[in-house]
């Protein structure tokens, strides 16, 4: 499955080869979006066994490749990132009255691959397109002492939308709004279902790339 993906990603980047094709270095910094949520999760006997909350998603440096395509007044370009995950959760056990509240930061290594097209306007472009984000690592175990269970997750989806600005021929800066369709508790499981946190790991990322 993700070879195919990866093989679909770049036909459609290969279909706008009628056009210069160019090769990009592509540095992005995103920002968090994702709201606080907290949930209650309780025994097989029903009674209260800890209150679990979803705190932040830390700010996403990365860095990758581009290649791009203009086409008259249309363009398309697909990237490939490397980007290293991190978000915390806090746990308060009800089970175990003196335990003090519990902090735990969960990480991942994700291969981010967004495709865009749209329409250049003068020295904007507007465009939309699909992510891809592929884990390649995950941290283990930070959980596991309170019963909750990993379940990766090889393969996140979601979508974009951008604004970017040419600035002479090389040079090019921009603005994405990135949209998760999966939410942080699709990655655990307790007493057998998904994690109730539905928090969406969404970015507001902004982007520079040197185009050769």
């Amino acid at each position: 499955m993700k070879k195919i993906i990866i093989i679909a990603a770049f036909i459609v980047i290969g279909h706008t080869a009628f056009s210069q094709l160019r090769l990009g270095v592509v540095g992005s910094y995103g920002v968090s979006l994702g709201e606080s949520t907290s949930k209650i999760l309780g025994t097989p006997e029903g009674r209260k066994a800890m209150e679990i909350a979803f705190l932040e998603s830390k700010n996403l440096p990365s860095v990758g490749i581009s290649l791009t395509s203009d086409f008259g007044p249309l363009f398309g370009s697909a990237e490939v990132h490397y980007r290293k995950n991190a978000y915390t959760f806090s746990v308060q056990n009800f089970l175990k009255i003196d335990e003090p509240m519990n902090y735990v930061e969960e990480t991942s290594s994700v291969i981010h691959i967004p495709i865009t097209g749209g329409v250049k306007i003068g020295i904007l472009r507007l465009g939309a397109g699909p992510i891809f984000n592929f884990q390649t690592g995950q941290s283990k175990g930070q959980l596991k002492g309170y019963h909750i269970e990993e379940k990766k997750r090889d393969l996140q989806t979601g979508f974009l939308g951008s604004i970017g600005v040419d600035i002479g021929k090389h040079l090019r800066v921009g603005m994405k709004y990135e949209h998760s369709f999966a939410k942080v508790g699709d990655d655990y499981k307790y007493a057998g279902k998904k994690l109730p946190i539905k928090s969406t790991l969404n970015y507001l990322t902004f982007n520079v790339g040197m185009y050769f």
